[in-house]
């Protein structure tokens, strides 16, 4: 007798290696203000991307960006995302990003600046989260496995290097976990919205945005 295993409701995770910056970028990156984040740093500046500096790099993000709306969503009707706010993060030796998702915002992206060999970005599923509405029952901590796979892991890492961006829908939980090594790992981060029309007039949800 055959049987099949079905995957419902997979979340779509893009990544690709875009431009890396060069020497001199990083060193003006490394000028900007910053404010104490739980287990890292990130800069005061929240609209990053809006420097004249950054011109080439904030067209390759969009342009991603839109692709991966369009493959994920399928939208008509001419409406279509863009970047609201992007911000630097520093990420040192035995530092950590802590677990989060990102509020008032469709696709979040983070592009790396500067990585060592041994970095990741880390996804949680939503029902590891000990503050969701329904709890684990928990048998991945208290039942013994040989292994886990898609079905059970409760975070998954993907591995980054200098120039990767990753994609996300921005309700995905993600962080870093604590770093070794000596090299400082500078990413940029970024929020987004819709602008366009979304709903349908003649059943009273449209929105103009």
């Amino acid at each position: 007798m055959s049987c099949d295993i079905i995957s419902l409701f997979p979340t779509g995770v893009y990544k690709t290696n875009i431009l890396t910056l060069d020497d001199n970028t990083v060193k003006h990156i490394n000028t900007y203000a910053v404010r104490e984040n739980q287990a890292n740093v990130h800069s005061v500046d929240s609209y990053c991307l809006s420097s004249e500096r950054f011109s080439e790099l904030s067209a390759q993000l969009a342009y991603h960006l839109d692709e991966y709306f369009k493959f994920m969503y399928k939208p008509r009707g001419g409406v279509s995302p863009y970047i609201t706010q992007s911000w630097f993060n520093w990420t040192g030796k035995n530092q950590s990003h802590h677990r989060h998702i990102h509020s008032n915002s469709l696709i979040s992206g983070v592009y790396y600046v500067r990585t060592q060999e041994s970095d990741a970005i880390t996804f949680y599923r939503e029902n590891a989260n000990p503050g969701a509405g329904y709890v684990d029952i928990g048998l991945n901590m208290t039942m013994q496995t040989t292994g886990y796979n898609e079905f059970t892991t409760p975070g998954q890492d993907i591995p980054v290097k200098d120039g990767d961006l990753i994609l996300f829908p921005s309700s995905l939980q993600h962080g870093v976990k604590q770093r070794g090594g000596d090299k400082l790992r500078i990413s940029l981060a970024f929020n987004s919205f819709l602008k366009g029309k979304i709903g349908n007039h003649e059943q009273l949800n449209e929105l103009k945005l």
